[in-house]
């Protein structure tokens, strides 16, 4: 079985679920949907879905009474298929660092706990003068999935620069951060 075939089931279906006899030319029309739905670039698995929310009556706002008109399935096949893109696109973490990401939530609290103790929020180290602190929290960004902040410490380590962190050891304010 095609995946076409399962993309004309599935329309031909929502077509008879709605005017059950009354379509004049189902393959005409069927095709007319199959071939818009290739032409957008959607996927077949998005064009078989819209066709299920239709007959379900899951699509907000739809009607009840008519099967959509060709554009009306294309946004609900396109948005479906932006949704399926994104759940199988490779998952990132903190490019950069948004509210609520556990590593700004993390630095957030150390840099509070600096600030408590009447420190540096955020000093500059480096890899020759601070060699502990910068394999601590370039481990810790490894841990993390940080692939942004390795990137940065990466070319400062190469022009021979400082990075700014907070100036503890990843160790004393992330308690999932395993000791190395």
């Amino acid at each position: 079985m095609t995946k076409d075939y399962n993309l004309r089931t599935a329309i031909g279906a929502m077509l008879g679920a709605f005017s059950p006899g009354k379509v004049t030319d189902l393959k005409d029309t069927v095709d007319l949907y199959v071939s818009s739905v290739k032409a957008k670039g959607i996927s077949i698995e998005a064009g078989v879905t819209a066709a299920r929310s239709y007959i379900l009556g899951a699509v907000t706002g739809q009607s009840l009474t008519y099967a959509p008109v060709v554009p009306e399935f294309l946004i609900e096949a396109e948005r479906i298929d932006e949704g399926l893109k994104l759940r199988a696109a490779p998952k990132t973490i903190g490019e950069p660092w948004a509210a609520g990401h556990a590593g700004k939530t993390y630095a957030d609290k150390a840099i509070a706990y600096r600030k408590a103790l009447g420190e540096l929020e955020h000093p500059i180290i480096s890899p020759s003068t601070h060699a502990k602190q910068w394999a601590d929290w370039q481990a810790y960004f490894e841990f993390r999935g940080l692939k942004g902040s390795l990137d940065i410490m990466e070319k400062h380590k190469e022009a021979g620069k400082g990075h700014t962190v907070p100036a503890l050891s990843p160790y004393e304010f992330d308690p999932e951060f395993p000791i190395q």
